[in-house]
């Protein structure tokens, strides 16, 4: 079967090729997915990639890490091969750019070198061909790989990443998740708690209404955060476990206003999009480019853009929902905040600057470049001291001169830059948008009252069933808020 595929390779270039394959069984199809995986390296550019033009219906290529990746059309499905053996079935999606040959799929992420970046363009009209959508890589997806200098690795991302791909995948219809863990890493308290399921098909009306992606953890993570500074209106310091574990309680049974304050910041979003578009049309020529744009995650600036426009819910709650009753803040006036501080722990993107693109790259470019970092050679991101890995974004209450009584100025600052900022602040929880890599979510960092003692917790409320707690994000956090718990 080799030898004669082999010769087919070298000697057919026609239509009546593709329809030969598309019947063939599928011991024939695992044969020549073998025998081109064996031949991998050896073929010269143009020989992987099998029937030119339209007529292209599989493309070969070896990454970055020696595996041999082969994309084929079968039965009018793209299935993928790593080193010969079938890895995806059928492909429903891809992530790629061409500029620097990375390609996210539902099983990960691969680089290919510089002199195989051509065939990414044969892979895009094999996917074409098949249906299969193809997204711009978004600098706001885990599009780099931190290095152990910046305190951790591309295995949190890889964790995160993965874990939230998986999440849409799976089959799930539980919409209230109501799901608790905790970690004790290098004294830090960690904990998380599930609430509601981001990929329920409760938001399948909204994510069609407004074009938004599949994956909605940054429009909820907008969300729980408006909700929670609500929710915690007036709560002690230190703050009680209990009270932290009826917020999270109270995100599940007060889903109608988790689902209004995520629809609302779904239409916010899409409403700068297009608007966006209308202002540069050059950029955006086909109605598929426009579409793409729209169904892009949603990027960093733009969770910082609705914090900062807005940092409470418009839905009123019920008063059974408050946690700390009137009577009760009066009683503490000395021990008690009225609202929550808010912040956002980021990743710094400018290495992607050359990565990202229209209005993200502008303001990656405008507000990111003092933090410095570069991208090596093989293409991971690197942050060399004073450059740092970390930005941490702290919102600033509304001026008396605002035209919007709920809109905020913030500041992008070093970790070191927001502990001096927030040393000049009141104690008290802090309600947290966390950028996990490859996902967001909301979090409450606090001291907390538990069992006669009281421990420096960041807990994190979550959108999917994944454990987030062992990425690099949600310790450092804790370090950063609480450096005297930190070894």
């Amino acid at each position: 079967v080799k030898s004669d595929f082999n010769e087919l390779r070298l000697s057919i270039w026609s239509s009546t090729l593709l329809d030969f394959v598309c019947e063939m069984d599928a011991d024939l199809q695992a044969a020549i997915a073998a025998s081109l995986a064996d031949q991998g390296g050896a073929q010269s550019d143009d020989s992987d990639v099998v029937c030119q033009g339209e007529d292209v219906f599989s493309v070969e290529m070896t990454d970055t890490d020696g595996d041999t990746i082969l994309f084929m059309l079968v039965d009018g499905d793209v299935q993928q091969y790593v080193n010969g053996n079938l890895e995806i079935p059928r492909v429903a999606a891809l992530s790629l750019d061409e500029s620097t040959g990375r390609v996210q799929d539902s099983k990960g992420r691969f680089t290919v070198p510089p002199h195989l970046r051509a065939r990414l363009q044969s892979l895009k009209a094999l996917l074409s061909k098949a249906g299969v959508e193809i997204t711009p890589w978004q600098s706001s997806e885990p599009s780099a790989s931190h290095s152990a200098g910046a305190a951790f690795d591309d295995d949190g991302m890889e964790a995160a990443l993965e874990a939230s791909i998986a999440e849409t995948r799976r089959q799930n219809n539980q919409l209230c998740l109501d799901r608790e863990r905790e970690h004790v890493k290098d004294n830090a308290v960690l904990r998380q708690h599930d609430t509601i399921n981001q990929f329920h098909t409760h938001f399948s009306k909204a994510i069609s209404k407004y074009q938004a992606p599949s994956a909605i953890c940054g429009y909820m993570t907008i969300a729980h955060c408006r909700l929670l500074r609500k929710l915690l209106e007036g709560a002690p310091d230190p703050l009680p476990l209990s009270a932290l574990r009826a917020a999270g309680r109270r995100l599940i049974t007060e889903v109608d206003s988790v689902s209004v304050e995520t629809e609302r910041a779904m239409r916010s979003i899409a409403q700068k999009r297009k608007k966006y578009m209308d202002a540069h049309p050059q950029a955006f020529a086909s109605a598929s480019e426009r579409r793409l744009y729209l169904r892009a995650w949603v990027a960093n600036f733009e969770i910082s853009d609705e914090l900062r426009e807005d940092g409470l819910p418009q839905s009123e709650l019920p008063a059974s929902s408050h946690l700390f009753k009137k009577r009760e803040r009066e009683s503490e006036p000395a021990a008690a905040q009225q609202v929550p501080s808010l912040h956002f722990a980021r990743f710094n993107e400018y290495p992607q600057k050359d990565i990202a693109t229209h209005e993200e790259r502008a303001r990656i470019l405008s507000e990111q470049q003092r933090f410095g970092g570069c991208i090596d050679a093989k293409g991971e991101s690197f942050f060399d001291p004073p450059a740092t890995a970390y930005i941490l974004e702290r919102f600033l209450p509304p001026s008396s001169s605002s035209s919007s009584p709920s809109s905020a100025d913030s500041e992008l600052l070093t970790p070191a830059e927001w502990q001096a900022a927030e040393a000049r602040a009141e104690d008290g929880a802090r309600v947290f948008a966390v950028d996990l890599n490859g996902h967001y979510a909301a979090a409450v960092v606090a001291q907390v009252w538990e069992e006669d003692q009281v421990r420096s917790v960041v807990q994190v409320y979550n959108t999917t069933e994944a454990n987030y707690l062992d990425g690099p994000m949600p310790s450092a956090l804790h370090g950063f808020v609480f450096p005297s718990s930190a070894r």
